[in-house]
């Protein structure tokens, strides 16, 4: 018998300090992958080609950004924005 390979982790993850528990598990530590950037970029041009316009807040409320995940990291953990620390970029 040959033991499965576990998937390799990506490596341009972004990391995030908080202190969260969930269920009984504290987390320290949430990496998320920045790939919604480029999501957002895809949406960006799809407004562009439908020729939809948008304002900075309206766009604020439906893109994802290190503030949004700040945000629901705050939600999760009841803490101020503060101390959820961002390591990297």
């Amino acid at each position: 018998m040959t033991a499965k390979k576990s998937p390799q982790k990506p490596t341009n993850l972004s990391k995030y300090e908080c202190d969260i528990v969930i269920d009984k598990q504290r987390f320290t530590k949430l990496e998320i992958s920045p790939n919604y950037r480029e999501k957002n970029k895809e949406f960006q041009l799809g407004l562009k080609r439908k020729g939809t316009k948008m304002t900075k807040t309206e766009l604020s409320k439906v893109l994802i950004s290190d503030d949004l995940i700040y945000e629901l990291v705050q939600q999760l953990d009841g803490k101020s924005k503060q101390e959820v620390k961002h390591e990297g970029e």
